[in-house]
């Protein structure tokens, strides 16, 4: 810290980052003993406690006016300084009032009583190698020696741009003599500017990383993605995101990269799932963070991780141009170790490309993930021969899928119809029965309304935008045993759900869940032999597909999952999955505790798991 050497009663812009050594404030304070020993006793203390020190710059202190809990004031230290008034002179400390541009000051033995000014939070660590020398140039080259290229700093103290003090970033340019000055790039939105010396401050990143791991636990988050066999009380991720987001900026001014990485994109999907909609601005900096941190990993993994990333976050509307550069960065890093950079979105057409020939009919180009739904249809006159082919390739023998072509009486719905009135229809109805039904929406939404299917069916709708259940659904078996239930071409606006059967076969042909406001997982099998999946969408939930019975044989043909806050999905089972996507989910693609296989044409969102269970 600088020293403060001028004397006057006027507290300027020029006090800033400058602070009167100890030395000078102790032998102050011993005259003041000497003179007036009614107001400095001997046993009093200027700092507050034995061995203690002056504020140092960044501290933030807090206190209440007219003693008054409902009226708090705050203000940051950014110097200390002598006043003149009266032959008189006693120490202040030059503070900014919080949310104001002006530099003012209090006394500065005020903000050490008991009961006064309290600390909410400890600045730049404190420094006194130069306690015993008043020399302001000593001071400058042993306390605030111009920080070098590299050097994690705070900018504080600013007056004229109040809004960038406790903003971090990186030195990325040198100390000018000419103008005092050294180029800063921001961590947050890579930012570049030019600041003073006296507006930096060092960041002691072990400190840091210590407290940062403490507010975690705090706010009942953990640094890395709890597992679902865990026990204790569930925190949501988006109420501990700032503190998860302090750890990873922690572990980066420690050049734990791939760590902070992890913790970045960890964020990056929690932040995705903040709101009512999916292309959060918020997400931008955190990008630029995670990317950054990949870029200067040196394992393959996280580099093209890094790179893919970089490459969905431009996909999205409103990206700025610094995520641009990021993907620049993250590539040269990549070239340098010999590194093929793939293009997901290359990738992504090859997979679309395969499955419209598979289906022998003619598809738009692929060029937006969020409309693969819409462009992965099936007409009903091609399920049939399309899921026996599906089927017929399974390594296993299975029984041919009658629920398609052995249909009983046809109920059609009317478009007025309520949940009850459907959900009387479908209890009435036989074995194998078909309930269509008409485009329309049915269900208000509301969290406790539930549709259903307690026996062999098939619920059919006109399409995914066509039919909507604004409902759960729920399919269990009522006094009955096997059988095939099927539901086709529909979306249901909630959570759906599989438990206490003997179904044969469970299908979902051409079906959206939707559980973007759900906090429970979006698709759940609890028990049934067989479970199909086919041009399907599953967006949100908790985890987006959780298989929990380990007895179920599944298989994943042509869908997409996206936007689950935890895992895409989550299987106790090993499954099949083809031509699929799972990406943009919270924590990573698939957790699969004993696998999965992988039929090829899939585009999965990286994480710790693999095909073999474990990585």
């Amino acid at each position: 810290m600088l020293s403060a050497s001028n004397e006057s009663n006027e507290v300027t812009e020029a006090n800033v980052g400058r602070f009167i050594p100890k030395i000078q404030l102790l032998k102050w304070h011993k005259q003041m003993q000497q003179r007036y020993p009614q107001v400095y006793p001997p046993d009093d203390q200027l700092f507050g406690a034995k061995g203690g020190n002056q504020h140092t710059s960044g501290t933030t202190l807090k206190t209440f006016f007219d003693d008054d809990p409902n009226k708090p004031m705050k203000c940051e230290v950014v110097g200390s300084r002598w006043n003149i008034e009266f032959d008189l002179k006693e120490p202040m400390y030059v503070i900014i009032m919080e949310n104001g541009s002006e530099i003012s000051q209090i006394a500065l033995t005020s903000a050490h009583e008991e009961g006064g000014w309290q600390v909410e939070k400890v600045g730049l660590e404190y420094d006194d190698s130069s306690a015993d020398d008043t020399s302001d140039e000593k001071m400058r080259c042993s306390s605030c020696s111009p920080p070098k290229k590299g050097a994690h700093v705070e900018l504080v103290g600013l007056i004229k741009k109040p809004e960038l003090n406790g903003r971090r970033g990186v030195v990325i340019k040198k100390y000018d003599q000419e103008t005092g000055r050294c180029g800063v790039r921001l961590d947050d939105d890579g930012t570049a500017v030019n600041a003073k010396v006296s507006n930096i401050r060092f960041v002691n990143t072990k400190q840091e990383l210590e407290l940062a791991l403490l507010k975690l636990k705090e706010a009942g988050g953990t640094e890395l993605d709890p597992d679902d066999d865990d026990e204790g009380e569930y925190t949501d991720p988006e109420d501990c995101l700032d503190e998860l987001l302090a750890v990873g900026d922690a572990r980066f001014g420690l050049e734990q990269y791939d760590e902070a990485g992890t913790i970045y994109y960890r964020s990056y999907y929690i932040t995705i799932g903040k709101g009512s909609f999916v292309n959060n601005p918020e997400i931008f900096p955190i990008a630029h963070k995670m990317i950054q941190a990949w870029s200067k990993s040196n394992e393959e993994n996280y580099l093209k991780m890094g790179h893919g990333m970089a490459q969905q976050t431009l996909m999205m509307p409103g990206c700025p141009t610094y995520i641009q550069q990021d993907m620049r960065t993250v590539e040269n890093a990549m070239h340098r170790k010999g590194i093929t950079a793939e293009d997901i979105i290359d990738n992504l057409r090859s997979n679309m490309f395969s499955i419209t020939n598979d289906r022998d009919e003619e598809v738009p180009p692929f060029e937006c993930v969020d409309n693969v739904g819409e462009r992965r249809r099936t007409e009903s006159s091609d399920i049939q021969d399309i899921m026996r082919s599906i089927i017929n390739d399974r390594d296993e023998e299975v029984p041919p899928f009658e629920c398609v072509d052995n249909v009983g009486e046809r109920h059609r719905i009317e478009s007025s119809a309520s949940l009850d009135t459907i959900q009387n229809i479908m209890r009435k109805a036989g074995v194998n029965d078909v309930i269509e039904l008409p485009c329309g929406t049915f269900g208000g939404g509301a969290p406790e309304e539930t549709l259903e299917i307690t026996k062999n069916l098939r619920l059919q709708g006109q399409g995914m935008d066509q039919t909507i259940l604004k409902c759960n659904l729920v399919m269990k078996q009522d006094g009955c045993r096997g059988g095939k239930v099927m539901v086709q071409k529909l979306k249901v606006q909630g959570v759906v759900t599989v438990t206490d059967n003997t179904f044969d076969d469970v299908s979902y042909v051409n079906v959206e869940v939707n559980a973007k406001k759900s906090q429970s997982d979006a698709m759940t099998i609890k028990c049934c032999k067989r479970l199909f999946l086919f041009c399907c969408k599953i967006i949100g939930g908790s985890d987006g597909l959780c298989l929990i019975d380990r007895s179920t044989s599944a298989r994943i043909d042509q869908t997409d999952i996206q936007f689950a806050a935890c895992r895409g999905i989550l299987a106790n089972v090993n499954f099949a999955i083809k031509n699929s996507a799972v990406y943009n989910c919270g924590s990573y693609g698939i957790k699969g505790r004993v696998g999965w296989t992988d039929l090829g044409g899939n585009t999965l969102q990286p994480g710790p798991w693999s095909e073999c269970g474990p990585r």
